[in-house]
């Protein structure tokens, strides 16, 4: 245990802290199309109706994608049904339902980063919204069943009556909902070349990456290449 408290030099520490450090939004190829996400501004309920006359007419907008033609059609090919994948976990815009804040519902495509934003800004979304409930011994509230693709033991109202311990304490805490601070932002590029796929990704787990992306163009895991970075 003499690494505890012993400074540890990082291999990657001088390229960070001197701004050399290269990250997955750092790539960028000839005639590379940029998305932007838009995300739900409810917690629970349903899409009612998503307008994109607006945010087409913005100038260097390709395409908008929602649950209602993602499914359909990308780029000229047809996709498979998201909802039939049986990979666990849940998938973004199969379908109207909002499961919580923030959900992605519709990806807007354009040639550059700002007209992406511009676009997606544009982009007017009705919800009918629902109740929500945010304590956890609510019998209405969602419990999560998945991650990471494997099933969830999920155990709710434990007591100190079911803890066998000769000491045993008993008390309520708040946790904020994020608390760290990446200096990475979430970003992937994408490198299609000879019916393959590159993805540069701010990822910690490149196997499920692969998987995931694999399953959701409908091409063999080997075609999809995943480097985080």
């Amino acid at each position: 245990m003499i690494a505890v408290g012993t400074p540890v030099s990082r291999i990657d520490g001088p390229a960070k802290v001197t701004g050399r450090a290269k990250y997955a939004a750092d790539n960028s190829f000839p005639s590379m199309l940029h998305a932007v996400l838009v995300c739900s501004t409810i917690a629970a309920g349903a899409v009612r109706s998503i307008d994109t006359t607006a945010a087409m007419v913005v100038q260097g907008a390709v395409a908008i994608f929602t649950h209602q033609n993602a499914r359909i059609e990308l780029f000229g090919r047809a996709l498979p049904d998201l909802n039939r994948f049986s990979l666990g976990g849940w998938f973004p815009m199969t379908g109207p339902d909002i499961h919580f804040a923030g959900q992605v519902v519709a990806i807007v495509v354009a040639t550059s980063l700002l007209s992406a934003r511009e676009a997606a800004a544009a982009v007017a979304v009705e919800y009918d919204s629902v109740p929500v409930s945010l304590d956890l011994n609510d019998g209405n509230s969602a419990q999560p069943s998945f991650f990471f693709g494997e099933e969830m033991q999920v155990s709710v109202g434990a007591t100190c009556d079911d803890v066998k311990a000769p000491h045993t304490i008993s008390a309520r805490f708040h946790t904020p909902v994020e608390h760290h601070h990446p200096m990475e932002p979430g970003a992937t590029v994408a490198d299609w070349r000879d019916g393959s796929v590159m993805l540069y990704d701010s990822t910690q787990g490149v196997d499920d990456t692969q998987i995931y992306v694999a399953a959701a163009l409908g091409i063999p895991p080997e075609r999809v290449r995943v480097l985080s970075r």
